[in-house]
């Protein structure tokens, strides 16, 4: 971790990060920011391999998650979804 850390202060990120891969069980940035906001590793890909009607990229933010999310036909999702759209709601949009 600090190996990785140290490289992206100076600029000069692994192509590996073998950190995150072992922290997050991906190198996609989209699932670890979902893991990040409180997803789990399945969930995350689950909503990863729906992107195209879940997940906006934002101007401001990387991503917004569809508030439709909580209506897709993963238990696991949905119930995860309810949870972080208390904790986190700043994720989701209407559209």
């Amino acid at each position: 971790m600090k190996v990785s850390q140290e490289l992206a202060n100076k600029g000069t990120p692994p192509k590996k990060d073998w950190y995150r891969y072992l922290g997050y069980g991906t190198d996609s940035d989209l699932r670890i920011w979902l893991q990040q906001n409180g997803y789990s590793r399945e969930s995350s890909e689950f909503i990863e391999a729906n992107k195209n009607r879940l997940v906006f990229e934002d101007n401001i933010d990387r991503w917004k998650l569809s508030k439709n999310i909580q209506y897709v036909d993963d238990v696991d999702v949905v119930s995860e979804t309810k949870e972080i759209m208390v904790n986190v709601p700043e994720i989701f949009t209407e559209a």
